[in-house]
């Protein structure tokens, strides 16, 4: 695309969102729904129609990849999202799975916890409190035009953007959001993004490169800049600089949803403030996995498998498990149930013994084909030290009743 191009495709862009200003876009009310009957359904690629967006609204989305919805949450939810943030920053709280993250200029001598060392929190769906944000009913009227009805929250994030140091780490280079994210199809993907507070260039609000989201997934890696990189920040390797930018100043509860392929960053914070926001990624949940070896997000998966380790203390850890659990229970996988096992010696009663038994006993859900066991070894295991004794076929029949065994009785055993 020329500049010329380019150019006019800013005005009309600015035109659609009232904006005087060639690089700002500033959060508009939403408008009335409007009528689809002159529009073909066909010609939608990236919303659905549930009678939320208004045609002007879904007309944008499609041909900019992104929405603002003004004043979308509350000043009293925000405030609690805040004050959960800092209870987490003082360590008061330490939900399950959650991931702090501090910026690359803060050096661990200088760690003393408060929400000044910490740039960003991500995985907090073990978080009651900073969860409610993605099933407020306010965020997800929005995210149902973009999935569908059938909503599973992906991907959490709280950040808060601190003062640049002066070397620009504060900076977030221009990516696409897939690059993050081993399912498909990023048609079915949509972040919702809220400011907690006002946000514009002087304290790094979001850019975005309009209508890129009908681009492929770019290459991406770690930008050369010279004052560092904040962790898993990639960049896109090879943009067209002539794209038109466009800089979204939004006010506090202001929520913009952009497709998982929009090309987006944010700019430095030059304010003395932490800038905050909040965000989710949502997505069908009949969307699939898939295995990124061999592609350009092989380099991301294999940062995430070395921080998983090293956070967990795991040698080697790997997605292959979930390649064959998809062959038994389809691609919407959950974890229901897990376990590790160390049998011990027998004190000579018999009870390190399993009885024979249906693991569907132990589930309240249904259907059982739809349901898979994955047991690993952790060393060799053999009759000798209590290996696994399977009925095959077994499977083909109905859950039999169970209770506890008066073993003397019991004559029948694995062993």
């Amino acid at each position: 695309m020329d500049r010329n191009r380019a150019s006019a495709r800013l005005s009309v862009l600015l035109r659609h969102l009232g904006c005087r200003s060639a690089g700002t876009i500033i959060a508009h009310h939403t408008s009335g729904v409007g009528s689809l009957a002159s529009f073909h359904p066909q010609q939608f690629q990236y919303t659905r129609e549930n009678n939320v967006l208004s045609l002007e609204q879904r007309k944008f989305y499609e041909e900019n990849g992104f929405l603002v919805i003004k004043n979308l949450v509350s000043d009293a939810d925000i405030q609690r999202f805040r004050n959960e943030f800092e209870r987490i920053c003082r360590e008061e709280v330490k939900p399950l799975g959650l991931s702090v993250m501090r910026d690359v200029t803060i050096a661990k001598s200088e760690y003393v916890p408060s929400e000044k060392v910490v740039s960003k929190v991500q995985d907090f769906q073990e978080d009651e409190e900073l969860f409610r944000y993605c099933s407020l009913p306010e965020i997800l009227k929005y995210v149902e035009c973009f999935t569908g009805p059938n909503i599973m929250a992906m991907h959490t994030m709280l950040i808060n953007k601190p003062p640049d140091s002066g070397k620009k780490t504060s900076r977030h280079p221009l990516h696409q959001d897939l690059h993050y994210f081993p399912f498909r199809p990023s048609n079915s993907i949509v972040c919702a993004w809220t400011a907690m507070e006002h946000i514009d260039r002087n304290n790094g609000c979001l850019v975005v490169l309009p209508g890129t989201h009908k681009g492929p997934l770019k290459p991406h890696d770690y930008p050369q800049w010279e004052g560092g990189v904040n962790i898993m920040f990639h960049g896109i390797q090879d943009y067209d600089e002539n794209n038109a930018r466009v800089h979204l100043v939004m006010e506090k509860g202001d929520t913009v949803f952009f497709h998982p392929l929009l090309i987006h960053g944010s700019g430095r914070n030059k304010s003395q403030g932490f800038r905050k926001a909040i965000s989710c990624h949502f997505a069908d949940a009949n969307c699939h996995y898939i295995d990124v070896e061999g592609t350009s997000q092989e380099n991301i998966a294999k940062e995430v498998v070395n921080m998983v380790s090293k956070k967990h203390g795991f040698k080697d850890i790997t997605l292959k498990i979930l390649k064959y659990m998809e062959c038994f229970t389809g691609p919407n996988i959950m974890a229901m149930h897990t376990m590790l096992i160390n049998k011990p010696p027998d004190s000579g009663k018999k009870t390190s013994r399993h009885p024979l038994h249906q693991d569907l006993h132990y589930f309240p859900f249904r259907p059982s084909n739809s349901t898979v066991c994955a047991c690993t070894a952790m060393e060799h295991i053999d009759w000798n030290n209590g290996c696994l004794a399977v009925l095959p076929g077994t499977h083909r029949g109905p859950l039999k009743l169970h209770d506890d065994l008066q073993w003397e009785m019991f004559n029948t055993s694995p062993t």
